[in-house]
């Protein structure tokens, strides 16, 4: 086989699985386009299901991430592009949901507690924004008829909702009430 190249200061390490899951994987993707789009949409959603089924038979948490973390890299890396332009959206859909559900279960947790190193988890953090990236962008890249994708990876509290501001209930009654005063939140109100 091929000698790996070092990945130098990179937190996913030369010789970890998730690497060489990566390395895989993207082949896998190389080796199933034959320039027809559609035929290589069918193969490479396959490739990734099967790949993706492979992990979620994995026991260690820390194993599942990196192999996560190399299915997205191979995933960015690679770019899919007869997937994105000409794949099903439906199950496209529902496999890159799939893949996020599971990065945002690990990412709830307390990483180092279950071996995952904060540098790794950084580095996992930035792919999954790449990967978001890409999938977002879809139709700009290969047209209208093609779709936008979401990739929710990681859980982002909302921002409390303000308090409505209290009506004055007799001025209300006599209908002389005074109108609520803006919030920060209301795009409604003029700026200044």
């Amino acid at each position: 086989t091929q000698q790996l190249v070092d990945n130098g200061d990179s937190p996913l390490k030369t010789e970890s699985d998730g690497n060489k899951f990566c390395i895989f994987l993207w082949k896998m993707l190389d080796a199933s386009e034959s320039g027809s789009i559609g035929g290589d949409a069918c193969r490479f959603f396959d490739a990734l299901y099967a790949a993706y089924q492979d992990i979620m038979k994995l026991n260690s948490t820390a194993a599942k991430f990196e192999h996560l973390l190399g299915w997205t890299m191979a995933v960015c890396s690679h770019g899919i592009g007869a997937l994105l332009e000409r794949g099903d959206p439906d199950r496209n859909r529902i496999l890159f949901k799939y893949i996020a559900e599971e990065f945002k279960k690990i990412f709830k947790l307390e990483t180092a507690a279950v071996g995952i190193d904060n540098g790794l988890r950084e580095f996992a953090i930035e792919w999954c924004g790449a990967m978001q990236k890409m999938l977002r962008s879809v139709k700009k890249e290969y047209g209208e008829y093609s779709e936008n994708y979401t990739f929710n990876f990681i859980y982002k509290p909302r921002p409390k909702k303000a308090a409505p501001a209290p009506v004055d209930v007799a001025a209300a009654a006599v209908g002389k009430a005074s109108p609520p005063s803006p919030s920060p939140t209301s795009v409604a109100h003029a700026p200044g």
